[in-house]
């Protein structure tokens, strides 16, 4: 880690990597049915990443996948795991939020442990418009802060 670009902003409370905040996850609300595009763009990582949707806490509603509902785990701590492998470099998804948020995270397929937002990792968000993001990601498992092991986009279609 260079302590020369990443540094710990009060005002912010937040780390800050030349001058954009580094998030450790980024947040979907948006109530109501939506079609969500997710784009794997590229990865620089010797370990497979994907995006991990945390459906914890407050969730109530249904994911559908052409056109087959996701089974939500009943856990403390659901996730749906999205990996090139398993959706190909594009996948859309019809979310109908009725109540509460989806927490996206930057994942890492270790072994057959699915991580994501351990200490060391991170994401810098550039939002193109209200309903289109791009992400650069740090691993959650190497000590670097690159953010060029993972980049992908979400974009909402509807």
């Amino acid at each position: 880690m260079n302590d020369n670009i990443i540094y710990y902003d009060e005002e912010k409370e937040s780390l800050v990597y030349d001058g954009r905040i580094i998030h450790d996850s980024d947040v979907y609300s948006l109530k109501g049915k939506h079609k969500v595009k997710f784009k794997f763009i590229s990865s620089n990582n010797v370990n497979e990443h994907g995006v991990i949707l945390d459906l914890g806490g407050n969730f109530d509603g249904d994911i559908f996948w052409e056109g087959r509902k996701f089974d939500i785990p009943n856990v403390k701590f659901p996730t749906l795991d999205l990996f090139e492998k398993d959706f190909g470099k594009e996948l859309t998804l019809d979310i109908d939020l009725r109540d509460g948020e989806i927490y996206i995270f930057n994942g890492v397929l270790d072994g057959k442990i699915v991580r994501f937002s351990e200490g060391n990792s991170g994401m810098l968000v550039d939002e193109f418009a209200s309903n289109k993001k791009k992400y650069h990601c740090s691993s959650p498992i190497s000590n670097d802060f690159d953010f060029d092991d993972f980049v992908f986009e979400i974009e909402i279609l509807d």
